[in-house]
């Protein structure tokens, strides 16, 4: 199961979440060689050393979970939709199971009604408030803000260009609308 997201949204995201500018996150995006380091600043304590994780650009990142033929069942949800449209994607996720490991799911609507209620944005930002959460770093929310297409209003032109020259392509085929 892979889940995608707007990349003009991704570079917001990932700018406020790592707490630095959309410019250096564009860039971050971009480069094919992209890696992130497992540190002590994580739950992950049990690794002595910072582990590094390639991710490569999100082009190539995408690209590499759409375009690869994987001898498993497969599943690609729309971040936007998870997000908007949950109902319709959690029945996708759960016939997902039903048809590909013959898991027999009882009780749907009872647990689509919990699973809509436990992880509502405000819920999530919630518990958050109170608990914290692991992937928060540099004391910034990582529930923040949870709409689509906050590009239209905090990215500047230049960069939502810059963007989709360099991964229209992957963009069109997942079904992003391009303003260029």
């Amino acid at each position: 199961i892979y889940v995608y997201r707007d990349p003009r949204d991704v570079c917001i995201s990932l700018a406020r979440h790592e707490n630095f500018s959309k410019s250096r996150s564009l860039d971050f995006m971009m480069n094919d060689f992209a890696s992130i380091r497992w540190t002590g600043q994580t739950k992950y304590k049990k690794y002595k050393d910072d582990i590094p994780v390639y991710l490569s650009s999100w082009d190539q990142h995408v690209k590499s979970w759409i375009d690869f033929e994987f001898n498993c069942p497969k599943l690609f949800i729309n971040y936007e939709d998870l997000v908007y449209n949950k109902y319709a994607t959690l029945n996708e996720l759960i016939a997902f199971f039903e048809i590909n490991y013959k898991i027999k799911i009882t009780n749907k609507s009872l647990k689509i009604k919990n699973i809509l209620n436990s992880t509502s944005f405000n819920t999530l930002q919630e518990l958050e408030n109170r608990y914290g959460f692991n992937e928060s770093v540099n004391n910034n929310k990582f529930f923040s803000v949870g709409k689509k297409e906050q590009w239209k209003t905090d990215l500047d032109q230049t960069l939502i260009n810059e963007l989709e020259n360099k991964f229209g392509s992957t963009m069109k085929k997942l079904n992003y609308k391009l303003i260029n």
